[in-house]
């Protein structure tokens, strides 16, 4: 996406492929969380045509 974003929350909308699985893998959702481990396998994918609804 190009340009500037919303400087409240938003709604994007986009294409998901996916392209594989990953079956073992910790995530976190801020910068300053501890890194978790996923408790399933996660789908792997590339994002396109991504566009905030208006």
């Amino acid at each position: 996406m190009r340009g500037p974003l919303p400087a409240e929350r938003f709604t994007v909308v986009c294409n998901y492929d996916i392209v594989g699985v990953i079956k073992s893998v910790s995530l976190r959702f801020s910068p300053n969380d501890k890194f978790d481990p996923a408790k399933q396998s996660l789908p792997v994918g590339i994002l396109t045509d991504c566009v905030i609804p208006q």
